[in-house]
């Protein structure tokens, strides 16, 4: 193969390369990404090889190189060019699709029970009482005394939306002055032991009103969640939410080949 020949299957690699990459950053500034199990590191890596490509591209044409050493510099274009295409496909298709996702945790139990496998749908659009993925921020931190970490995902249950007036009394809850039959609760926590609530957390009855940015969700294991209230004698509460935070929705579980849907 000549020097032209070389150029020509360089150029072809090179550009599909730099189209990759692009889609890739434009992924990452997207966010999208965050759902996936892609690590920052894996991103920065790729990023880092695109400039070296770009670098070594650069020097290929001021120069003349030998042929052996085109043919090595082809090879790792090539290569170069299927890592970023394969990636740039991956966080595509989990940023638009979907993709799955280890519970650590019983803060939704029983509905998810820790160590089991979900799949998530990137997704804003959201609806009452939809399982939700969202993204910890600053806020959140604070709220929480440090307990949470920052980019650090939640998965939990959305009960109030913006402008929402929600109530706790007696153990049960109202959103807009209506009772919630909360039905994935029947067989757990308080009612699974038959407390009296009056008794146990006297203290704790809860209203609060929604701004027009929020978002208040709690975990179905009510006495074990880190989520936005404290209405369980739980010290620490992660706050509510924005709907930029909201990162997807949760709709199935995953148990091998078989996929269930979650209900309630």
């Amino acid at each position: 193969m000549d020097h032209l020949e070389y150029r020509k299957r360089i150029d072809l690699k090179s550009l599909q390369f730099i189209i990759a990459s692009i889609l890739v950053m434009a992924f990452v500034l997207f966010k999208g990404y965050r759902l996936l199990i892609i690590s920052d590191v894996l991103i920065i890596i790729a990023l880092a090889i695109s400039v070296i490509v770009v670098l070594l591209n650069s020097i290929f044409y001021f120069s003349l190189w030998k042929e052996f050493a085109l043919n090595i510099y082809y090879k790792v274009v090539d290569l170069s060019a299927t890592f970023m295409i394969v990636l740039a496909m991956i966080v595509f298709l989990t940023t638009f699709l979907a993709n799955t996702a280890i519970i650590n945790g019983d803060s939704m139990s029983p509905t998810i029970e820790d160590d089991e496998k979900i799949l998530i749908f990137p997704s804003k659009s959201v609806k009452r009482f939809d399982i939700v993925v969202l993204e910890v921020d600053e806020d959140n931190i604070s709220a929480s005394g440090g307990y949470l970490e920052n980019n650090e995902l939640l998965i939990k249950r959305l009960i109030g939306l913006p402008g929402d007036h929600l109530k706790w009394e007696h153990g049960f809850l109202y959103v807009n002055d209506e009772v919630v039959d909360d039905e994935y609760l029947e067989n757990h926590g308080f009612r699974k032991y038959n407390l009296n609530l009056d008794m146990v957390f006297p203290q704790h009855d809860y209203e609060v009103t929604l701004g027009d940015d929020e978002y208040f969700v709690l975990g179905d294991n009510r006495l074990s969640s880190l989520d936005s209230s404290n209405i369980y004698g739980v010290e620490r509460t992660s706050g509510n939410f924005k709907k930029t935070q909201i990162k997807g929705v949760v709709l199935y579980i995953v148990d091998g080949l078989k996929i269930k849907e979650i209900r309630g």
